[in-house]
């Protein structure tokens, strides 16, 4: 946004949120400067939930579930399955609202990314590490690169030597394809708990 005004001084510059399953969520004017994502657009009703799918009060975090005139009913590859109730769906983000009908997130319920057009699950990944190094203290997190696409990173609290690894890597590429392979590493000595 800094940017932008420089650019255009003039400009009113509104930040929105959603998701490829809903469009427009919630808008954000440029006098917002609250830590929100916005102010639910018309029309948009959200449900807090809990992973049980019980209903909790909006301005408790929990899965975000949403009603819209802007759905979409299915995806491409019909394989793919949209979370729906009471024709609410579930986008697999975790938020509250607060007062104003202002939107705050908090993350994802989910730890799926994309790895090279493969949809990946980091955790089930951190798992399948942790039992082949043996070590508990062992993170997975995606990074963008120069041309904006998820490289994995490993983060342990364990300095790995240079052959291990390479034999990481290269038991990683067996079992796990190359979207499984990290790109780099990471040593985090202070592990935050």
């Amino acid at each position: 946004r800094e940017k932008l005004q420089k650019v255009f001084p003039a400009a009113k510059v509104y930040a929105f949120f959603g998701t490829s399953e809903t469009s427009f969520i919630s808008i954000k004017p440029p006098t917002d400067l609250s830590d929100s994502v916005g102010t639910l657009c018309d029309g948009v009703k959200i449900q807090v939930r809990d992973n049980d799918t019980n209903l909790l009060p909006s301005t408790q975090v929990g899965n975000l579930w949403i009603k819209s005139n802007q759905l979409f009913s299915r995806y491409i590859d019909k394989r793919k399955i949209i979370n729906s109730l009471d024709e609410f769906i579930s986008i697999k983000d975790r938020g509250y609202i607060a007062e104003q009908n202002r939107l705050f997130f908090t993350g994802r319920s989910s730890r799926n990314i994309s790895i090279g057009g493969h949809i990946i699950s980091l955790s089930k990944l951190e798992q399948w590490y942790k039992n082949h190094l043996k070590k508990e203290r062992i993170a997975l997190i995606a990074r963008t690169n120069a041309t904006k696409e998820n490289e994995l990173v490993l983060i342990s609290q364990t300095l790995l030597s240079l052959n291990v690894w390479t034999q990481l890597k290269h038991d990683a590429l067996q079992a796990l394809g190359p979207q499984g392979v990290p790109k780099s590493k990471e040593h985090c000595v202070n592990w935050p708990l």
